[in-house]
């Protein structure tokens, strides 16, 4: 659970996006799931021992790993679909991604 960490501006996110912030908690708890597994696959193929936050956001978001690795409720899965669509939904998760990636490189 990572709520403790910014738990004012989860509460507005999820106001802005019409969702709760147990929905966005558990999106953020399996972003670093999902990065937990691929992580070291993917570093292992890049180039140089870091990559920047938002390769990670990437890698995490990309080929919607985080719908089939991140054990997502129908909540999270619905709340992640309307991004695909919804520009203001997008801009939240993309904050979303940001608090749960917290720095600005990740390696080995």
């Amino acid at each position: 659970m990572l709520l403790n960490n910014q738990p004012q501006k989860i509460e507005r996110l999820a106001k802005k996006a019409g969702t709760s912030m147990e929905v966005l908690d558990e999106i953020m708890v399996a972003a670093n799931r999902v990065w937990s597994e691929i992580g070291d696959d993917y570093l292992a193929v890049c180039e140089g021992p870091t990559i920047r936050r938002s390769e990670v956001i990437e890698a995490v978001l990309d080929a919607s790993r985080l719908e089939t690795m991140g054990n997502l409720s129908s909540e999270a899965l619905t709340f992640i679909k309307a991004t695909y669509a919804d520009t203001a939904a997008h801009k939240v998760l993309d904050t979303v991604m940001k608090i749960a990636f917290p720095w600005n490189r990740y390696g080995r």
